[in-house]
């Protein structure tokens, strides 16, 4: 099973801890990128036996919570300025995400931040919007911390449970497939009948 994650999987997971730090910076400063995909990566390596998963979910929130503040931090001061309009465009923040996320803080608050690690367009704009709505930092570092450790914690599990049983998995997949596959060449014989038959 491992030799089919192939050889930039097994490079990743060998950065450990630093490596889920790093990366997860940068899904903390909302820019495009797998983050929760990393996680269960690294989960599947910790599997292995490669790391301790308790050290990758402290590593994870440690560089969730690192690039959230950043974040926070420019969405503070961009709201401060005229060019917040530009910094979110250089971000990929779309307009519609912004607002949502906007109206999302100030219907719940900061305890938004602690469910919203899961929804990936709230995730990925909510640093910028609470600090642009000028929410204090220790509420939102408390809630922030507390999504984290949820958000990292259940893709590291993921990964781990697949990596424990990834052998039942691919099994159950091949079954599935090969069904699947016999119900697709199915349904095109009968439309290639049936049309075949309505030309004639």
């Amino acid at each position: 099973m491992w030799e089919m994650l192939g050889g930039w999987a097994q490079a990743v997971i060998s950065l450990g801890a630093l490596g889920v730090m790093v990366a997860m910076v940068v899904e903390g400063l909302g820019l495009p990128f797998p983050g929760d995909a990393v996680l269960v990566l690294f989960g599947f390596g910790a599997a292995r036996g490669d790391h301790s998963a308790i050290s990758l979910v402290a590593a994870a929130v440690a560089g969730y919570v690192v690039g959230s503040v950043i974040s926070w931090r420019i969405g503070g001061t961009a709201a401060a300025s005229a060019r917040g309009a530009a910094v979110r465009r250089w971000l990929l923040i779309s307009d519609r995400q912004w607002e949502r996320a906007q109206a999302w803080l100030r219907r719940h608050d900061a305890w938004l931040l602690i469910p919203g690690r899961f929804l990936p367009g709230v995730r990925s704009v909510s640093g910028y919007a609470a600090g642009a709505a000028g929410m204090p930092l220790d509420r939102f570092l408390l809630c922030t911390v507390m999504g984290a450790v949820l958000w990292c914690g259940t893709w590291v599990a993921v990964g781990l449970w697949f990596g424990e049983h990834a052998h039942e998995v691919l099994h159950a997949l091949r079954s599935a497939l090969t069904w699947v596959a016999v119900a697709a060449a199915l349904i095109l014989g009968l439309l290639w009948y049936r049309r075949r038959r309505v030309r004639t």
